[in-house]
């Protein structure tokens, strides 16, 4: 591992978390690199499930708000 990249990690995650609460969860939309990293999707994922955020925001970030702006319907389960 690069040294400091731990640093990075949280740092970021910080600046994701102040992103979602300053501009709202409905302004902030989720992507990868996919295909070009392959397995960085699930660690992606579990990366946004870690953050200090409520599900409602996780769940507008991780999809609701890219259907909103797109305006896909989609299903509430």
């Amino acid at each position: 591992m690069i040294q400091g990249a731990r640093n990075v990690r949280r740092e970021t995650r910080e600046r994701v978390e102040l992103a979602i609460k300053e501009l709202g969860a409905d302004h902030v939309l989720y992507s990868s690199c996919y295909p070009v990293r392959m397995g960085g999707i699930t660690k992606g994922i579990e990366y946004m499930e870690d953050l200090k955020i409520t599900k409602k925001e996780l769940a507008l970030v991780m999809g609701e708000a890219a259907a909103k702006l797109y305006g896909i319907k989609v299903k509430k389960q």
